[in-house]
């Protein structure tokens, strides 16, 4: 076998994923179940990650993470297309940085996956009203989905970090404290990402602003309602 036709370097289509084992998504009907099925990583933004199973908990954050690392490795793919305008060359740069930090992030959670006794696979990653995926792209829904992870997400995320960061002092891990002080610090960035750039994409574009704040007010309300079991997140728009 050629290396290119190993599954890792095949040419993936929209909805291809490369994880093995492949996401397992859940009907919504089955939320009030997730200690026992599995959760999906929107909705433990706003919970106390100490009440959670930890191996429920890293499982999720595994499908989170990696999930983040696929879909900014395809903006980067979106930014360097040809034919797609006003796109700056930095745009593609930082969306290449977005993607290495997703996988140290992966990397991170992975490794303490067997200290605390889950293999990827034992949990579900998420839940859905259907099989339908949907998909964005081009320009607009780049900046909408820019708005919506990083000034509405990725914001919520580093509450979550730092009550992970506690939980490390509190359980006497100093690994588990320290990697995600790491994440944490990425978190940050990540906002900051999202505060420049969508901004500048939507400079003198009143109308290109307002849909993505709405965007991201969309974002932020759909996790509220993901909390109390309410909707159900399409995973392909939403990345730590």
């Amino acid at each position: 076998m050629s290396v290119t036709e190993r599954s890792f370097y095949r040419q993936l289509n929209p909805g291809d994923r490369r994880r093995d084992p492949p996401l397992r998504w859940l009907p919504v009907g089955d939320r009030e179940n997730w200690r026992e099925n599995g959760i999906d990583l929107a909705s433990i933004l706003l919970r106390d990650p100490q009440k959670m199973s930890t191996k429920v908990l890293l499982h999720a954050m595994y499908n989170g993470e990696i999930s983040g690392s696929e879909t900014f490795a395809r903006r980067y793919v979106m930014a360097t297309r040809e034919g797609v305008d006003q796109l700056p060359w930095e745009l593609a740069l930082v969306n290449a940085r977005l993607a290495w930090d997703e996988c140290r992030h992966t990397e991170i959670v992975l490794e303490k996956m067997p200290e605390h006794g889950v293999t990827l696979g034992d949990f579900a990653d998420g839940y859905r009203n259907d099989d339908g995926v949907t998909h964005s792209s081009g320009e607009q829904n780049m900046i909408n989905s820019m708005a919506a992870v990083h000034r509405g997400g990725e914001g919520m995320a580093m509450n979550l970090f730092t009550s992970l960061i506690d939980m490390g002092r509190d359980i006497g891990d100093k690994e588990w404290e320290t990697a995600f002080d790491f994440n944490h610090a990425d978190e940050i960035m990540h906002v900051e990402v999202g505060n420049y750039w969508v901004p500048r994409l939507t400079e003198g574009n009143d109308s290109k602003r307002r849909e993505a704040m709405q965007a991201q007010q969309e974002f932020e309300e759909l996790v509220m309602a993901l909390n109390t079991g309410d909707e159900v997140l399409p995973p392909e728009d939403f990345a730590l």
